[in-house]
C-alpha cells in the first residue's frame, strides 16, 4: 500500500481524500469513536474568517467534499441577496431566518453554551452573510480552474 501523505495544496476535504485513497487500497478502516478534536472554528479576525471560509470552500470544491447539494444550497440562499435590494419579501423573510439560525442557532448547537453577549446577536448574522458570501467565491474559483 502506497497512498502517502495529504494533499498540501488543500486545506479542507484532504482528510477525505486521503481515507478514501486508503480505503480503494483494500485496506480496511477503524473508527475511534471517542476521539475529541478540539479546533478554533473562527479566526480571531474577520478579514482572517472571510479568507479561511474561501479557502476552504475553494478545497472542498477541488476535493470533491459537498457536491452538487452544497453547490446548490450555497447559490440558492447567495441569490436571496441582491433580493433585499429589491424587497422582494418572501426572499426577505427566509434570508432571515436563514441568517438567523446560521449566526445565531447553529453557533450555539455547535458549541453547546450561550457563549454570546446581546450585541453579538446582531453582529453574527451579518458576520454569516460575508462568510457565506467568501465560501460561494471560493466555490466559484475553485470551479474556474477546473475550467481552464
Amino acid at each position: 500500500m502506497d497512498v502517502g501523505f495529504f494533499r498540501a495544496d488543500l486545506r479542507a476535504g484532504e482528510d477525505i481524500l486521503w481515507k478514501n485513497q486508503i480505503l480503494a487500497s483494500g485496506v480496511s478502516v477503524v473508527y475511534c469513536d471517542d476521539a475529541v478534536v478540539d479546533y478554533r472554528y473562527f479566526p480571531a479576525t474577520l478579514r482572517g474568517a472571510l479568507a479561511k471560509q474561501h479557502t476552504y470552500e475553494r478545497s472542498a470544491t477541488i476535493a470533491g467534499v459537498g457536491g452538487k447539494i452544497r453547490t446548490l444550497a450555497l447559490m440558492v440562499h447567495l441569490a436571496l441577496y441582491p433580493a433585499l435590494m429589491y424587497a422582494f419579501r418572501p426572499a426577505v423573510l427566509l434570508l432571515l431566518l436563514y441568517l438567523f439560525y446560521r449566526g445565531v442557532l447553529e453557533p450555539l448547537r455547535r458549541s453547546g453554551r450561550w457563549w454570546m453577549d446581546r450585541t453579538q446577536i446582531l453582529v453574527l448574522p451579518a458576520l454569516v452573510a460575508g462568510l457565506d458570501i467568501a465560501a460561494a467565491l471560493g466555490r466559484l474559483r475553485a470551479w474556474i480552474r477546473f475550467l481552464r
